[in-house]
């Protein structure tokens, strides 16, 4: 078992030892560059892994020992960096003040260092006057956010509640700093509190708790009225909600049961009992919740709250697999309620209970009355094509071939075309009319890269199909019209020399940053190519892809996709393919299917991080990386590290493994899993005829998961083609 982690500390743990030898000898010995390059190489490993007390001693017996290196700005700078982490801010100001005046490389970052240094130590007037500097002078740089920041903290800090707020308040527009919104609208309400101005102040908490009941910061606001009166009821259902969104369900309770005794007001009673039914569903308790429901619609006032109530009750239902139910309450809904957004998602939700309980003509039923009611519903082609499905399930095989039919003559989109082209094919081969069928499949081949129907088309007669128009000897041409020139490609590296620099000193994710902050537009296709090829020696692997595909759409447009396989090649790259090679060698996994589902999952960006809390190249969510690394017997301390490529797809691998082991080595259902879960899987496949992989797929509930298996698939597929063709 290849073990990363363990492997990188037995590398340190004897360069400590040989640096403490170093340590030792080092008045007697000078070292050789050998030696100095070991030295160097072992500080620069510390220092990226962040143990700043280590590395700063390796860089200072490299000094000492090396008097060439005292000028060199990385080191230096390093040095800077690792006092400012240990609290050495005199030092750090020493460094960064030197670095800012003798050299211009990376001014910026030198001056924002500087005042970090500053910050901890110097008067609250020499700071804000050097924040204010900063921002002032590199107002357009994505620092200068951070810096008001830091501004901003120490003012409130200091008690300097109008100078916070208004920092605060210029914050709510960075888009570096988004992600702290939250944060921003809590210290605003704060700072109007202890300034005195309560209503401001409770108008801000209820923004924010509103707006973000998710967030940490609203479970904070929610905790200030713990034991204290509120200041409206509108305050009152916006900290439940925060304390049902957190689980915080006896405070809830306890809440709720007082306001009860407290309010004279009927409705704000009957929203106080809906609150309270739901923290029994939350809890798994449908039963429970069923009845409270079902009680509370017989006397609620509110139509609105009526409306809820009707949903929580189909909802029920369906927890408890009372599918009949369900369906009533949902259509009942439907009827009631026609013009709401809900209703035609209510009408689509019974007709997909309908498949799950095996009740096809029903489903059929309630599709024909979404498309008869809600004509230009979103969900209106996905409901004619269920038409067509459940009645070739049910062997009506002319009314599926005239709704196949219906589609592939009437729909614009090529994707609807090839999907009931596709289906029309395999209507006629479950009928035996082999003939008819494979006509179908070849001719959706004949356009391979349009979907993952007439791909998938073309695999099943690949050997036929290649015999004739030689696909993979077109998808293998040498020919590459992708050119530029030393002079420009030197060009572009030297335009982004701070990039390379920065990422040296700083790390990835700050590259990135400054990378986003960069507006530049080569003037030629020579110059787009230049810029893509710099991106990937940066390692910014999915700018190098984004531009790449812009080459595509806006200078080879006109050719298809078969004549451009110098352009496919890019779409589908290789990157980290030796590390892939490697674990996909240990678990016997196919690399280009691991390389098709990076590519869905983070387009090459080793630093993603989704709204679903997914990390890395292949999107590993917390609670499922520390399960991995323990079956790895990895020591995984935080989730920042799984943003390292190699730990990444170490853990990535082992889990489609499992997934692939746990169905059978089939690829859909393993790759379903790996998005939607395993459980969700388990449940799919007892729909009618989810043994065919074809069904499989379009049973599959969530349409999200549809289309990601469908485009891992597609990857994977051209993946496949052009391993082999070259």
């Amino acid at each position: 078992m290849i073990n990363t982690m363990m492997s990188k500390r037995k590398k340190i743990f004897w360069g400590d030892t040989l640096i403490l030898i170093l340590i030792i000898i080092s008045p007697l010995v000078q070292p050789t560059p050998s030696l100095a390059n070991k030295l160097l190489h072992t500080a620069d490993s510390l220092y990226t892994t962040r143990h700043y007390i280590e590395a700063l001693d390796h860089y200072r017996l490299l000094l000492a020992n090396d008097q060439f290196l005292k000028d060199n700005f990385s080191v230096n700078f390093k040095i800077g960096i690792c006092n400012l982490n240990n609290k050495k801010f005199d030092e750090a100001e020493t460094i960064f003040y030197r670095l800012s005046t003798e050299s211009e490389k990376i001014q910026e970052y030198t001056a924002y260092y500087l005042f970090l240094s500053r910050y901890a130590f110097a008067a609250p007037e020499i700071v804000f006057d050097q924040g204010q500097k900063f921002i002032n002078t590199y107002s357009e740089h994505f620092l200068a956010d951070s810096v008001r920041l830091k501004l901003a903290d120490y003012a409130f800090g200091v008690k300097r509640f109008n100078q916070a707020h208004k920092n605060y308040s210029k914050l709510m527009g960075s888009k570096h700093l988004n992600r702290l919104k939250p944060y921003f609208i809590s210290q605003q309400a704060l700072c109007h509190w202890y300034s005195g101005n309560k209503k401001l102040a409770y108008d801000k908490m209820l923004e924010m708790m509103n707006k973000f009941p998710d967030s940490d910061e609203a479970m904070t606001m929610a905790d200030l009225f713990l034991n204290q009166s509120i200041p409206s009821e509108k305050f009152e259902f916006a900290i439940a909600e925060v304390y049902l969104k957190h689980r915080r369900y006896r405070d809830l309770t306890q809440r709720l049961e007082s306001f009860i005794k407290q309010t004279g007001d009927p409705i704000s009673i009957e929203k106080a009992r809906l609150y309270l039914i739901q923290i029994y569903y939350e809890k798994g308790q449908y039963k429970t919740a069923l009845y409270g429901f079902k009680n509370l619609l017989k006397e609620v006032k509110n139509e609105s709250l009526e409306s809820k109530i009707r949903l929580w009750i189909a909802r029920s239902y369906l927890r408890l697999d009372e599918g009949e139910k369900a369906v009533t309450a949902y259509l009942d809904y439907a009827e009631r309620y026609p013009r709401r957004r809900m209703a035609v998602e209510c009408v689509w939700k019974s007709a997909w209970i309908y498949e799950e309980m095996g009740d096809l003509l029903k489903s059929i039923e309630v599709n024909q009355h979404l498309l008869t009611h809600w004509p230009r519903s979103a969900y209106r082609n996905e409901a004619l094509f269920r038409i067509g499905l459940n009645y070739l399930r049910l062997g009506d095989y002319q009314s599926a071939e005239s709704v196949f039919t219906q589609i592939y003559q009437t729909n614009s989109s090529e994707f609807h075309r090839s999907r009931s082209k596709f289906w029309l094919a395999k209507l006629f081969e479950i009928q035996g009319t082999s003939e008819k069928s494979e006509q179908l499949y070849r001719e959706l081949a004949e356009d391979l890269f349009i979907s993952y129907y007439t791909l998938k088309s073309y695999m099943m007669y690949k050997n036929q199909i290649d015999s004739v128009n030689r696909i993979s000897d077109q998808l293998g041409s040498e020919i590459n019209p992708l050119r530029f020139s030393i002079a420009e490609m030197n060009q572009m590296i030297e335009k982004f020399s701070d990039l390379f620099l920065i990422r040296e000193l700083l790390g990835y994710d700050i590259a990135l940053q400054e990378l986003a902050g960069s507006k530049y537009y080569p003037a030629s296709l020579e110059g787009w190519i230049a810029l893509a090829e710099t991106y990937k020696r940066l390692g910014a692997y999915n700018r190098a892809y984004q531009v790449y595909d812009y080459i595509d759409n806006n200078h080879f447009s006109d050719l298809e996709t078969i004549e451009k396989p110098f352009l496919l090649k890019e779409a589908y790259p290789l990157y980290y393919d030796n590390i892939i090679e490697i674990y996909g060698v240990v678990r016997d996994l196919n690399k280009n299917l691991v390389l098709a589902l990076i590519r869905a999952e983070s387009s090459f960006n080793s630093q993603a991080h989704s709204w679903a809390d997914a990390y890395g190249l292949m999107q590993i969510i917390p609670r499922t990386a520390k399960a991995l690394a323990t079956e790895l017997e990895i020591d995984l301390k935080n989730t920042d590290e799984l943003f390292d490529p190699e730990l990444n797809i170490n853990l990535g691998t082992q889990y489609l493994k499992n997934l692939l082991m746990r169905f059978d080595n089939r690829p859909e259902y393993a790759i379903a899993a790996y998005n939607a879960g395993p459980h969700r899987v388990e449940r799919w496949q007892k729909y009618r005829d989810s043994e065919d992989v074809d069904f499989f797929v379009e049973n599959i509930e969530y349409s999200q998961t549809r289309n990601y298996v469908r485009k891992v698939m597609k990857n994977y597929w051209i993946y496949l083609l052009l391993e082999e063709a070259n």
